[in-house]
């Protein structure tokens, strides 16, 4: 489980980008998960939870969710 902040989500293209709290490299976001999820859209510093699984070129952010933490 990992924490971080939506740095920009176009809801159009259906992607984003959030910078996890640990420093390590942006994680893309798609619709399909922020869908899952039941958050409708996200919102640039919005906080959230999540979990990573790597892909062939990139990693992407999955089972996301909204966190009121101020880490």
């Amino acid at each position: 489980m990992m924490f971080g902040t939506v740095r920009c989500y176009d809801c159009r293209v259906g992607q984003g980008w959030i910078q996890p709290d640990d420093g390590s490299g942006e994680i893309a976001v798609k619709q399909a998960a922020v869908s899952q999820a039941g958050l409708g859209q996200l919102a640039p510093e919005q906080r959230l939870g999540f979990r990573i699984v790597t892909g062939r070129q990139s990693r992407f952010a999955t089972h996301l969710w909204a966190t009121w933490s101020n880490r």
